[in-house]
């Protein structure tokens, strides 16, 4: 039986709120025997790291990206999309904010990353949160 291929993600968020809800998630997608590999980092100047080390040195490129939309600095998630897009590097993005999210679903840089969704982070939303970052790990099978 084929092992499946293990999923990254990378969530970028300066408190633990949507580590912890999206660990509590992908604990049960685990369970329904897919491999997740999470990477927490405190602002996008990191995650731009990240992303840039795994091209240098030709690692798998994560698969997703969860975010807060204003966490910061040395940028925020706008300034983060950019910078992808001039790179050309088109992870998709789920956007999270305490505030309310001005943003929209399918927000996106042409060949650049594309904003999937977008959720309010609170206690009535982790599930939604979690649910999304599920369906679209499956959705990559």
């Amino acid at each position: 039986m084929k092992t499946p291929e293990t999923k990254r993600i990378l969530i970028v968020d300066d408190d633990t709120t949507t580590a912890k809800s999206i660990k509590m998630y992908l604990d049960f997608v685990e369970l329904k025997g897919q491999n997740v590999e999470t990477l927490a980092v405190p602002d996008y100047g990191s995650a731009l790291e990240h992303i840039n080390q795994a091209r240098s040195d030709h690692l798998r490129q994560f698969d997703l990206i969860v975010g807060d939309l204003v966490t910061g600095p040395p940028m925020n998630l706008m300034d983060f999309i950019k910078v992808l897009g001039s790179l050309r590097i088109a992870i998709p993005i789920i956007a999270t904010s305490g505030w309310e999210l001005k943003i929209k679903p399918d927000y996106y840089v042409p060949g650049g990353p594309k904003i999937i969704a977008t959720y309010h982070k609170s206690v009535e939303d982790a599930e939604k949160l979690g649910t999304e970052v599920s369906s679209f790990l499956h959705s990559l099978r």
